[in-house]
């Protein structure tokens, strides 16, 4: 703990650049030194000649395994915490991670949120977690949750009538419709607005591991729990905890969250007493929790402990009175500090109300930052936010091929729906990137949350 409060660098090792990148940012934003490298050789080179408070490492990497930088790392210096990062938290080497001393293994994507959350537990940062949210670079709620039409109106009103209340609360609606920055707006308007605010994608829990991240565990509840760790439950105290993507959570997990929420009280693994969680649950879904009941997925008592409160965030194509003023808010917030932001033409504003926006309002900030990058005289034009508009046009996947390691030149049949056009343009750089979902949304510039929503989208229209 005190290695990274007395501001010693971070060492993180991965080989995908973007990922470095995102975490030296967020580390510096809060006054952390990034060290960054690409394989272990590199990462215990620099471990040997530099003193590092925290090691954040991919199980996967080429040549040296993460595993082995784990494992040379503790024999070099056995207080220096490791996370583990993986996409692949089935895999062995995952597995037997926890076994040769990790501090905790984090499962991509993850939030800032789960980084400061697992830090925290694994004692590399103290609690209360200095580490705060920092959504949208500042960016106020007023802009990002524009409310002129009458939709979305009646969905904020209820959000503030609800946020001082103890009441569990479920925010369901379509992906990109902003239903995790609903669930912050309710945190800051009520009297927890000081309290920690922790997120967790449940969807990005591993069964093996859920229930410790979720209730914590007592120090030799299992092999490598070498230490007790608090569950995500306890960390957010008297804050806010939010559960997203919760109709992905396991059933065997479902039962043990319903007699959390009925007791206030978590048991966590291997423990002899009962710790009270006095933290609000916000569960999210963009699924029809409903539904999941019927099919089986999801518990019924679990829903109807959730839904005391429910809240429908609608598709953006439901409030189009809120299309241009998140637009313009967007338009700001990607400008350059030193400039004003470009403004839209009169033809790029009836474009932006045509357009169904099936991507919600998270399709809508991604064209809104493609077009104020590509926009001449700080005016926006239509073709800077619909660069695929013309179906007659060869439409490239990618820029230069040495840059992106994807390449080449997909043809559109003319009549193609954007729908259409989008899907072909994802499949295609996906393929040409091979599989890899991080450098395809780094290509596309879309979150890999984004992306992934997608490429399930696309499989339930296949069925």
């Amino acid at each position: 703990m005190d290695a990274v409060q007395e501001r010693q660098p971070v060492l993180v090792v991965d080989d995908e650049l973007p990922i470095r990148k995102a975490m030296g940012r967020s580390f510096a934003r809060r006054g952390f030194r990034v060290e960054g490298a690409e394989n272990g050789p590199e990462a215990l080179d620099k471990f040997g000649r530099e003193t590092f408070g925290l090691v954040i490492a991919d199980v996967r990497l080429p040549g040296m395994s993460g595993l082995e930088v784990l494992q040379e790392v503790r024999r070099r210096n056995r207080r220096v915490p490791v996370v583990m990062i993986t996409a692949y938290p089935d895999d062995r080497d995952s597995k037997a991670a926890l076994n040769e001393g990790a501090s905790t293994i984090l499962v991509k994507p993850f939030s800032t949120d789960a980084l400061a959350a697992s830090l925290t537990a694994t004692g590399t940062l103290s609690a209360p977690c200095p580490w705060k949210p920092d959504p949208y670079s500042g960016a106020p709620f007023s802009d990002l949750l524009a409310a002129e039409d009458p939709h979305m109106e009646a969905v904020l009103t209820l959000a503030r009538k609800i946020a001082p209340r103890e009441t569990t609360v479920l925010i369901q609606g379509e992906s990109g419709t902003g239903k995790e920055l609903l669930a912050r707006y309710i945190h800051t308007h009520s009297g927890r607005g000081h309290e920690p605010y922790v997120a967790v994608n449940c969807a990005a829990l591993p069964e093996s591991l859920a229930e410790s991240e979720l209730f914590g565990h007592a120090r030799g509840a299992f092999t490598g729990a070498a230490n007790s760790r608090a569950g995500r439950f306890e960390l957010a105290g008297h804050g806010t905890l939010v559960l997203d993507e919760v109709s992905e959570m396991p059933l065997s997990i479902q039962a043990k969250l319903l007699r959390v929420l009925q007791e206030r009280a978590v048991d966590p693994v291997g423990g002899t007493r009962q710790i009270p969680v006095p933290a609000r649950v916000i569960a999210v879904s963009n699924v029809n929790l409903e539904e999941a009941v019927r099919q089986g997925r999801f518990r019924r008592d679990l829903f109807y402990r959730l839904a005391v409160l429910p809240i429908t965030l609608p598709p953006l194509s439901a409030r189009p009175r809120d299309i241009l003023p998140l637009a313009q808010a967007f338009a700001r917030r990607f400008s350059p500090g030193s400039s004003g932001s470009p403004v839209y033409s009169q033809a790029a504003e009836a474009a932006l109300a045509r357009y169904p926006w099936p991507g919600n309002v998270r399709e809508l900030q991604n064209a809104v930052e493609r077009a104020v990058i590509l926009a001449e005289e700080d005016v926006i034009e239509p073709r800077h936010l619909f660069w695929q508009e013309n179906p007659e046009s060869l439409i490239t996947a990618c820029g230069k091929e040495e840059e992106t390691g994807a390449g080449g030149i997909l043809e559109i049949p003319v009549g193609s729906t954007l729908w259409d056009v989008e899907r072909r343009v994802i499949l295609a750089t996906l393929e040409s990137a091979g599989g890899n979902r991080t450098r395809t949304a780094e290509i596309l510039g879309l979150s890999v949350r984004t992306l992934r929503n997608k490429l399930h989208e696309y499989r339930e229209k296949k069925r």
